[in-house]
């Protein structure tokens, strides 16, 4: 990959597994540095989970968006200064196992993502938190003693309050991730997690930022998944 111009999102994921390796203390004491050609060729590789056929939702474009939500948080609250490497690197790894209906992904997501940081000599610490954390994007519902997995959240549910335009957009993709399933299958599950996501934001709702930021994401998420809970509802119903 020498000479040649490198995507804006695989030169993230490089520069967060660079950094990761780069913590370790017997490496940082040694003269031995990593190859950032060797981790952009892994970032590439890893990046590449998410243009498999099939995927519409869970692909490049909704890891930027998380990542682009994420910076923004950070830079509403200065406490953080940058964004946390490992929630970065809990971003790039959460979705890398997707199979539409299966419920162990986000589980295969942080075995994977131990494995490849393992690979790349990645202390065990570093990857037991990227591990947890992708493991909360299964709940969505991160405890109050834990900033880093509110502040993953939030990014990963920002989807849900985005113009409903791009909602519009996010739930033609998750059904065409679902074309196996016939309408009225479509319509129980898609229902199902809409009253899941509808009941989590009602008890807290995005957790992270100023009060006035929570609120306007949040009431704009309820509309949205109200809209979409009627238009689910089969014609005779609605």
């Amino acid at each position: 990959m020498g000479g040649t111009s490198i995507d804006p999102l695989v030169a993230r994921c490089r520069d967060a597994l660079l950094a990761a390796r780069v913590r370790e203390p017997a490496l940082r004491e040694s003269a031995s540095m990593p190859d950032p050609e060797v981790f952009a060729t892994v970032a590439h590789r890893e990046l590449g989970h998410h243009d498999r056929p099939g995927r519409h939702h869970h692909s490049r474009r909704h890891l930027a968006e998380v990542l682009a939500e994420v910076d923004r948080l950070v830079a509403l609250d200065g406490s953080w200064g940058q964004v946390p490497l490992q929630v970065e690197l809990a971003v790039l790894f959460h979705d890398v196992v997707y199979v539409p209906g299966r419920d162990d992904n986000e589980q295969r997501s942080a075995q994977h993502a131990d494995a490849v940081l393992g690979e790349l000599g990645v202390g065990r610490v570093v990857r037991e938190e990227v591990a947890r954390l992708v493991l909360l994007t299964a709940t969505h519902d991160p405890g109050r003693d834990d900033p880093p997995g509110r502040l993953l959240v939030d990014g990963d549910l920002w989807i849900l309050s985005s113009p409903p335009d791009r909602y519009d957009a996010y739930v033609r993709d998750v059904r065409a991730e679902y074309a196996g399933l016939d309408d009225a299958q479509w319509r129980r599950g898609r229902t199902d997690v809409l009253d899941r996501l509808a009941t989590r934001l009602d008890r807290s709702g995005f957790l992270v930022g100023p009060s006035e930021d929570r609120a306007r994401r949040t009431a704009a998420a309820l509309a949205n998944i109200t809209r979409e809970r009627r238009a689910l509802q089969p014609d005779d119903e609605s």
